[in-house]
């Protein structure tokens, strides 16, 4: 089966010796199509002005039923099916459009979420930076040794005993040595 795109409109359809095949074998099984239905050789068709303007009203090469050349309306039931189908239309793009901004939330909550995934990554390295800095060297610097591990459980217990320690050589100092 080969396909061919129509000059209006764009849209895909079955070649003429593919219709032309499909038509004989209806013939010949005495299967006669519907007047109300189009033969698939009139889809992508210019029969409406607003196809002949380049801008089509409906892709699928179905129009609202107009009266034919030989003078009749349509019918009850054709125009009752064209409501239909265009009910269901409007259906299907409504729900084309509730897909498309489900599509467009899901994807800038996953980048919203890759970006925060980004920005704690860059923090925790900031801060092993920080921590994993050049430390300055025991009695080196005006700074305690003990102020300057990494641990805040060690660096507390430290200071304490600094205090403490400095307090008894205070009072040794002030006092002098009890014997």
């Amino acid at each position: 089966m080969s396909f061919q795109t129509g000059e209006v409109n764009g849209m895909k359809r079955l070649s003429e010796d593919v219709v032309n095949r499909m038509k004989e074998t209806s013939q010949l099984k005495g299967d006669k199509r519907p007047s109300s239905f189009p033969s698939p050789s009139s889809y992508g068709t210019a029969s409406s002005p607003q196809a002949a303007k380049g801008k089509p009203k409906c892709t699928t090469g179905i129009h609202p039923p107009t009266t034919s050349s030989s003078g009749q309306k349509p019918s009850e039931a054709e125009e009752e099916l064209y409501k239909r189908y265009e009910q269901e239309q409007a259906l299907v793009q409504e729900e084309l459009l509730r897909l498309a901004k489900r599509e467009r939330e899901a994807g800038s909550e996953c980048l919203n979420t890759t970006l925060q995934r980004e920005k704690n990554s860059t923090n925790e390295e900031r801060q092993k930076a920080t921590r994993m800095a050049p430390l300055p060297r025991a009695g080196g610097g005006s700074v305690p040794w003990f102020l300057t591990t990494t641990c805040p459980a060690l660096t507390v217990r430290a200071l304490r005993r600094y205090k403490i320690c400095n307090r008894i050589r205070a009072a040794i100092c002030r006092n002098g040595p009890r014997i």
